[in-house]
């Protein structure tokens, strides 16, 4: 079974919750990072069927998955949107003031 990225950060995502610095706002958005994350996966993998997959894997050719390449672009846009709606919500964006 392959792992997902909040598989890989659990520790460090349990330990943060943990911190008595982090607000009820905080923990919120902390909680909907890790979610839009997990769907973004699930879209990634429920969008694509195995052969597809396999054959990614196997060989990365960009006409194994032309004919999805609409659904690929908006996965893609999807995680830049998380990017910037999390850069946003920490103040790394330049766009937001402070």
């Amino acid at each position: 079974m392959r792992k997902s990225v909040n598989d890989y950060v659990r520790e460090q995502h349990k330990a943060l919750r943990a911190s008595p610095k982090l607000s009820k706002a905080d923990l919120d958005r902390l909680d909907l990072h890790s979610s839009s994350i997990r769907d973004t996966e699930k879209a990634i993998a429920g969008s694509l069927p195995q052969t597809k997959i396999d054959a990614m894997k196997a060989n990365s050719n960009e006409k194994v998955y032309q004919n999805d390449l609409p659904t690929i672009a908006k996965l893609h846009m999807d995680l830049i949107g998380i990017a910037i709606r999390t850069a946003r919500g920490y103040g790394l964006h330049p766009d937001r003031r402070r």
